[in-house]
């Protein structure tokens, strides 16, 4: 047996040494074209996380503008709805006074009829 390893060592070498030979080359030009492809896709993946993170970014700005807007047109709404609700209850309260001073004037009025009433119900009787 160990014949025959001395004998398939020397064999193998031969046999590593023509593979070498035949297949060298194209293990040598497919490395260096992985090694490329490689570097290419490294490349490829930054561009793409650049790319991502701009759009990122752009988005982002672009959702607090409308934000800023959405708020500021709010704070419109809000003032102008106050100063209508305002506008509104001097109305009202105007409105309640007019109507108050007439149930007054009519009060008034009752009142002094009925003290007239009274009055010419005493002539009469006297």
């Amino acid at each position: 047996m160990s014949k025959q390893k001395k004998q398939s060592d020397p064999l193998s070498n031969e046999l590593e040494r023509l593979r070498d030979i035949l297949y060298g080359e194209y293990a040598r030009d497919t490395a260096s074209q992985l090694t490329v492809l490689e570097a290419q896709l490294l490349e490829f993946r930054q561009q793409t996380h650049q790319s991502l993170e701009s759009q990122s970014n752009a988005q982002a700005n672009q959702l607090e503008v409308t934000r800023q807007d959405i708020e500021d047109k709010l704070t419109k709404l809000t003032n102008n709805m106050n100063q209508e609700f305002a506008k509104l209850r001097k109305e009202m309260s105007d409105h309640i006074a007019r109507i108050e001073e007439a149930m007054t004037n009519r009060r008034v009025l009752g009142q002094l009829l009925s003290d007239l009433s009274t009055e010419l119900m005493s002539d009469r009787d006297a």
